[in-house]
């Protein structure tokens, strides 16, 4: 006995009221709601240009489409990776295993400082810088330039060439239609 409405989203919940609207413009009554909305990609603030020769990943065909970039011939400038979690770090070995120079950004202390012990972390770093990922924590991009053949890059006061930048500084919880409820805060869901 499920209702299921695909291609329809839930637009506003109204907790007094116990119901939720809907993307085509239905109301529907809840004795009891699970909020199951998933995440998105969490991206920077960047120019358009900038983010034309960027990549996400989260979606199937974002990771296509990032699939396609690294199997191309012309490896000639390095590939910068924004986020040393698991994505990044992910996708950085893989570009590695694929033949590109790898740069890896990270604005925290340390890798995967979220999310794992601190001698993770340090593994994590020793196993990169091995195989010649090239690895700055506590680190910002300063600017970002787009060039003939990819950006130009500030950091740490040096400049730097990439063919593309793969973000990836984790994920926003997708509560949108929580807003004004008391089940939704500044960070996702209380």
């Amino acid at each position: 006995n499920i209702d299921l409405r695909l291609t329809t989203s839930a637009k506003k919940v109204n907790q007094a009221d116990k119901t939720v609207s809907l993307s085509n413009g239905e109301v529907l009554i809840y004795d009891k709601l699970v909020v199951a909305t998933g995440t998105r990609a969490r991206s920077l603030p960047l120019p358009s240009n900038v983010l034309d020769k960027s990549f996400l990943v989260r979606s199937w065909d974002e990771s296509l489409s990032l699939k396609e970039f690294l199997e191309r011939d012309d490896k000639s400038l390095p590939l910068v990776v924004i986020g040393g979690g698991f994505i990044g770090l992910e996708v950085a070995a893989s570009a590695r295993k694929l033949g590109w120079n790898v740069t890896i950004i990270e604005a925290g202390q340390r890798l995967m400082g979220r999310a794992v012990h601190p001698r993770i972390s340090e593994l994590a770093l020793e196993k990169h810088k091995n195989v010649g990922a090239a690895v700055h924590l506590d680190t910002m991009i300063e600017k970002y330039e787009v060039s003939d053949n990819g950006l130009n890059l500030e950091i740490d006061g040096n400049n730097i060439s990439a063919a593309a930048l793969v973000i990836g500084i984790g994920a926003l919880v997708n509560v949108e239609c929580l807003e004004g409820t008391s089940i939704h805060d500044a960070n996702g869901i209380r």
